[in-house]
């Protein structure tokens, strides 16, 4: 049997369904498959096929009278991986149907079927020469995908007996009564399990902990069950139990996952805590248990649809698992924070390297203060590894109330620029109101001389709302050369976030205007780098007075094609004229082209942008160029092959191809570059930000090729 078994939306049907004729058809009951379900004819026996670590189950039948097959699949995930994403295996069977050529009639719709997830597939195959017509309820079940399948020549029996078939199917209990105690490697007490154990390899995450895992499959619910062990190392501590389980259930909660319940438990003599874990994608869900004995987190982990998690298998396996018969001694409750102190300094590679590793994964507390105090004032041997901002973050981490005294008392008493900045970088970090004020008190005593105040700033902008009511008093700084620029920024950013007026830098305009006119006229370099030209400009936009005017017509002037185009459309924002020429140099600059054209879309007014590049072949060019921005110092060169109309989404759309070359490690490599979609009318407004624009890697770069390579690379977006 060639024909495709397609994935078929299931729906709950009315037991009206059933009729007298069902009712008499015998019952089909296998454990194995966790299924009951009336099946008229003679029914084979259970098939077993492997293919690409792929197992699968099934059984057939025909019935001769009504001349109908039916089947019933259970196809069991690759041992060791569980479904993260339902869609992803649902649609992936839906195009392994559309991709076949003697498919026609598909229909299909999604469905859930006793809180499973599927869909109902409806098609006529004809690849054998005789047409046959399908009916395929397909439904995901934990790790397991059912496909219940019946087919005929007669389509009206088909239509006939769906209903029926699909009604009387029930998911059972599987059979389970394989488990058993095994053993599992370093553990002294036999474990109960599925099957033996086995390594999972490739389990090391660095040199930090020592790990090794191992899991058990239920082939029968294609499920795995792991129970993995960390060694903490020697500098490792937390405050206790709770809050290392607690901690540790938190962390194991990935990107689109929620925790469902938690709860504090015992596994005999040890304390224990279990989370359930759901996912975003997958009617999956993750149940975790941890446990410490000694100096080892243990972790029992397994995923399943929610029935099989409660399972009394399950239950059995992790409310029973015991390392050994008593617990062991533990020193990661043990606080360590002094120890780490004194080995920030050991002069030994071995011990430092450990303190490096260790050092950003422990959790202080408030009876940790008087050591964090000491590592933020030390004048550590070691100044490249920052180690004096490692404790200022960590007492930010620890947050106590008393530190903000503390921290102004000992910048009274600070012996250098460097730990000034420092304890700046606490404050700063703190983001609390009182900490903005103290901060802002001692910046206007004097900047410490260090690349860390760049950081403090950059903090301290964070929070508009915070820094707000602060600004006036910082304006005093605009004399400072280290701060001129922070401040510069934060009012810009104030303005244009209307957490402050204009008025507000009162007698500060003439010195702002009169500075602005040195860095327009100045060549960008360390000293007037890009940023701060931009911040000027943003700070300029939003003052909207004819000062801040006439200074931004003096940054049209700057040799930078960025910065002009910053100042123009700075100015068109407040409703000055740009002269034409200038609108025509950023236009004809490559890089500067596209951005300008969305900015006057934007700002709705597209028609400033000039004609001689308004066209699909010059916006993609740029486009194209924008696109690959983050690789500009390999670019090269750029130049165009050629327009291909082509079927894109369900209509016919342009696009524009080019030869990008890189210079990779000194020897020049080309790339096909592919701008679009575009309209197909030549004079259409181009299409900015276009869904398909980007740089074919597939292969080599070959002109005979750039026709397949196109469709290759749009295959990427139809799905």
């Amino acid at each position: 049997m060639k024909h495709i078994l397609i994935i078929l939306l299931a729906i709950q049907l009315p037991l009206h369904l059933l009729s007298q004729d069902s009712l008499e058809t015998p019952v089909y009951t296998n454990d194995y498959l966790g299924i009951s379900v009336r099946i008229p004819g003679k029914i084979g026996f259970l098939t077993r096929r492997v293919a690409n670590d792929l197992t699968t189950y099934y059984v057939k039948a025909f019935d001769t009278e009504q001349e109908v097959h039916y089947i019933c699949l259970m196809e069991n995930n690759a041992k060791g991986s569980d479904v993260m994403v339902d869609s992803v295996i649902l649609k992936g069977y839906l195009k392994k149907i559309k991709g076949n050529p003697g498919i026609n009639g598909l229909q299909f719709r999604p469905l859930s079927f006793e809180g499973y997830p599927g869909q109902l597939l409806k098609f006529s195959d004809s690849s054998s020469g005789t047409a046959l017509h399908f009916s395929v309820m397909n439904i995901l079940r934990g790790n397991r995908n059912y496909f219940f399948t019946l087919f005929s020549p007669l389509r009206k029996m088909v239509n006939k007996h769906e209903d029926r078939f699909l009604a009387s199917l029930q998911f059972i209990e599987p059979d389970t009564t394989g488990w058993t105690d095994h053993l599992l490697p370093q553990n002294s007490l036999p474990v109960w399990a599925p099957a033996p154990f086995e390594k999972v390899e490739n389990d090391t995450i660095g040199n930090i902990f020592e790990e090794s895992s191992h899991f058990s499959y239920d082939s029968v619910t294609s499920t795995n069950l792991t129970i993995s062990k960390f060694i903490f190392p020697r500098l490792f501590w937390y405050p206790s139990d709770t809050a290392l389980l607690r901690a540790r259930v938190a962390e194991s909660i990935g990107e689109g996952e929620r925790l469902l319940s938690f709860e504090f438990t015992h596994n005999g003599p040890f304390r224990s805590a279990e989370g359930w874990i759901g996912y975003t994608h997958s009617h999956m869900n993750r149940r975790v248990r941890l446990l410490v004995n000694g100096d080892t987190l243990i972790a029992m982990v397994t995923a399943a649809d929610m029935r099989t998690l409660k399972s009394a298998n399950i239950k059995k396996m992790f409310e029973n698992y015991r390392p050994a018969a008593t617990p062991a001694a533990s020193t990661i409750f043990t606080n360590k924070s002094g120890q780490l102190f004194n080995d920030f300094e050991s002069s030994d590679t071995t011990v430092l390297n450990e303190v490096i590793d260790i050092a950003e994964l422990v959790t202080y507390t408030k009876e940790d203060l008087p050591w964090l105090y000491e590592g933020l004032k030390r004048n550590w041997s070691r100044a490249d590894l920052f180690i004096n901002n490692y404790y200022a973050g960590a007492l930010v981490q620890v947050h106590h109330p008393s530190t903000l005294d503390t921290l102004k008392e000992m910048y009274r008493n600070a012996g250098s620029d460097m730990v000034k900045a420092e304890i700046l970088f606490a404050l700063a970090g703190w983001r609390t109101a009182e900490a903005h004020r103290i901060l802002t008190d001692l910046l206007l005593k004097g900047i410490p001389a260090n690349d860390r105040i760049y950081d403090v700033f950059e903090v301290f902008r964070d929070s508009s709302a915070l820094a707000a009511p602060f600004a006036q008093q910082l304006l005093p700084l605009l004399k400072d050369s280290l701060a001129r620029p922070f401040v510069i920024q934060l009012c810009g950013q104030l303005l244009e976030e209307k957490f402050m007026q204009p008025a507000a830098l009162g007698a500060w305009k003439g010195f702002i205007y009169k500075h602005a006119a040195g860095i327009a006229a100045a060549k960008l370099d360390e000293s007037t780098p890009y940023w701060y030209c931009m911040a000027m400009v943003k700070l300029l936009t939003y003052m909207m007075e004819p000062g801040a005017i006439s200074s931004l017509n003096k940054f049209l002037s700057q040799p930078s094609t960025i910065i002009k185009l910053g100042a123009a459309a700075a100015l068109i924002r407040n409703n000055q004229p740009v002269p034409a020429a200038v609108l025509q140099k950023i236009a004809a600059d490559s890089i500067t082209r596209i951005i300008l054209y969305d900015t006057l879309t934007k700002l709705k007014k597209p028609a400033l942008f000039p004609a001689k590049y308004l066209n699909q072949v010059a916006i993609s060019e740029s486009e194209l160029l924008d696109y690959i921005s983050d690789h500009s110092s390999e670019f090269s060169s750029i130049n165009f092959l050629k327009e291909i109309i082509t079927d894109f989404k369900g209509s016919k759309q342009k696009f524009i191809l080019y030869k990008l070359v890189f210079d990779i490690e000194g020897f020049p490599q080309p790339f096909l570059g592919i701008a679009g979609p575009f309209p197909v009318r030549p004079s259409a407004l181009p299409v900015t930000g276009s869904a398909a624009t980007g740089v074919f890697l597939g292969r080599g770069y070959a002109i005979e090729n750039i026709d397949d390579d196109l469709k290759e690379w749009l295959m990427q977006f139809e799905e």
